[in-house]
């Protein structure tokens, strides 16, 4: 079997006839093959089993100890500037409550 510079095969066993096959290295045979890709696998997902409950606790707790800690950062500050006042003073007290209202 030989080989014309075109890229023909020519057959050594007397036969002069021209195949019209051209010769492939073995790198080019390899890429002709079809390639297996990731999308050709079917998807296996392992979902977690549902919580029965929807509400998530820890959050919740969590908003209620900044919102206790931020209300009584405010109550200090109205404290401080002189709108509630924790004594027995001359007013009955309706400003405070006013105020702890606004503040709430």
């Amino acid at each position: 079997m030989s080989s014309n510079p075109s890229g023909s095969v020519r057959l050594g066993d007397g036969d002069d006839r021209v195949h019209d096959e051209t010769v492939a290295p073995a790198d080019e045979h390899r890429s002709r093959t079809p390639q297996r890709t990731e999308s050709d696998d079917p998807v296996n997902i392992t979902m977690p089993p549902q919580r029965g409950d929807e509400v998530r606790w820890g959050p919740i707790w969590a908003g209620l100890v900044v919102t206790l800690g931020v209300f009584l950062l405010l109550e200090l500050i109205a404290f401080a500037v002189g709108i509630i006042d924790l004594g027995q003073g001359a007013n009955d007290g309706t400003a405070s409550g006013v105020a702890t209202g606004v503040i709430g």
